[in-house]
């Protein structure tokens, strides 16, 4: 999973790394908790089907079933809010720091290729002062 996201969102710095790391994570939890609800849901409904002959195809779980239901549905909720919080972090993070752009620089090597620039002078004053 952490594989599948680095290369997805191809990391730029060490930051970046981190939040996808994060996002695996509760990814792995919040899948871990499904699988839970999942399980004990399954359990549950045997449970009920095994008890007798006579009684109704399906009843209510008992409280216990109900905590153990809820509490694996909160959990597995709670890491998928937090992997959209990581998410959103990483999204505000690339709108904050966008690629780099050169200014005023009369050689830039672009894909190992050395590209000759003409800028024009945005500030007269101070290039005067450099000169």
């Amino acid at each position: 999973m952490r594989a599948e996201l680095t290369d997805a969102w191809r990391p730029r710095h060490a930051q970046e790394q981190h939040l996808i790391d994060q996002m695996a994570q509760w990814q792995a939890l919040m899948e871990f908790w499904q699988d839970t609800f999942t399980t004990v849901t399954a359990l549950v409904a045997r449970r009920k089907r095994g008890k007798s002959q006579d009684a109704p195809p399906w009843e209510p779980p008992g409280i216990a079933d109900a905590e153990a239901l809820e509490g694996a549905a909160r959990m597995a909720e709670r890491f998928q809010r937090l992997y959209l919080q990581v998410l959103r972090a990483l999204q505000d993070q690339r709108r904050i720091n966008p690629p780099v752009i050169v200014r005023r620089a009369a050689r830039v090597n672009i894909a190992q290729q050395q590209v000759n620039v003409a800028a024009p002078c945005v500030d007269a004053d101070r290039e005067q002062r450099v000169s």
